[in-house]
């Protein structure tokens, strides 16, 4: 119990801290990243999440097997033809934001867009 308590007052004062520094807005973060992507079908890819509203981390739901995330990147080998709705999270001292959508088309070696 006194852990938590303990914990609790230490959020509680970073959170004040923040807001008296002026720094604090009390915004949710907004994900700014592309809203789609074309990977080719076993060629390896990298996507970076952006986001205003000083995230400090990401969630990601929905995701093929084949895509991994590491902090603020996703990436991996499309291992699947077709279309994926990826629904990404960023997170921040005020909450958690809206969803957002990422399609994600994979194509076959060959049909590349120029």
């Amino acid at each position: 119990m006194i852990q938590r308590t303990i914990g609790l007052l230490f959020l509680a004062s970073v959170h004040f801290a923040f807001a008296e520094n002026g720094k604090g807005d009390n915004s949710l973060p907004r994900i700014t990243s592309p809203e789609e992507i074309e990977i080719v079908f076993g060629e390896a890819f990298r996507y970076s999440i952006t986001a205003g509203g000083e995230s400090v981390g990401y969630s990601v739901q929905n995701a093929p097997v084949w895509v991994n995330r590491e902090g603020a990147e996703l990436s991996g080998r499309a291992l699947s033809l077709g279309t994926f709705q990826i629904q990404l999270n960023a997170v921040n001292l005020n909450g958690v934001s809206a969803p957002f959508f990422l399609k994600v088309h994979v194509i076959s070696p060959g049909h590349e867009q120029n």
